[in-house]
């Protein structure tokens, strides 16, 4: 909803543990450490992008960008765009982080908007969730 930022892990079918969430609010100075803020969001300064390409391979149907941010707090590292070549919309997002872990995101049906409903975004915690707030 752009005021709170929920991180929910679901345990392993064979674990008999419930679902973790860590909840946090965010302040204008967090959104910019978020991945997709960033890359959707335009650059605040118009003469330096976020991010710099490093490499550009084309394909027939995809093209593929391996960037990498211009300001370290976003604490990311192997980050590589797929956008449909036809298109031009972004297919896939992955990247890893400060710690190793592997995040892929692949994105269909994309529909622009002027503005996203917020009711989209809302997030009903599980009654048996084990809560954090951060």
């Amino acid at each position: 909803d752009g005021k709170t930022l929920f991180n929910v892990q679901y345990p392993p079918k064979e674990f008999k543990s419930g679902v973790q969430v860590a909840k946090s609010k965010i302040s204008e100075k967090e959104k910019n450490k978020i991945l997709i803020a960033s890359l959707l969001s335009p650059s605040k300064s118009k003469s330096k992008s976020k991010f710099k390409v490093l490499k550009e391979k084309k394909g027939p149907i995809l093209t593929e960008l391996e960037i990498q941010p211009e300001a370290d707090n976003l604490q990311i590292k192997d980050l590589v765009i797929s956008i449909h070549s036809k298109a031009q919309k972004i297919q896939n997002i992955s990247y890893k982080d400060d710690v190793g872990n592997l995040t892929k995101m692949a994105f269909s049906e994309i529909k622009f908007q002027s503005k996203a409903d917020p009711k989209l975004f809302q997030y009903k915690i599980p009654k048996d969730a084990q809560v954090t707030n951060l």
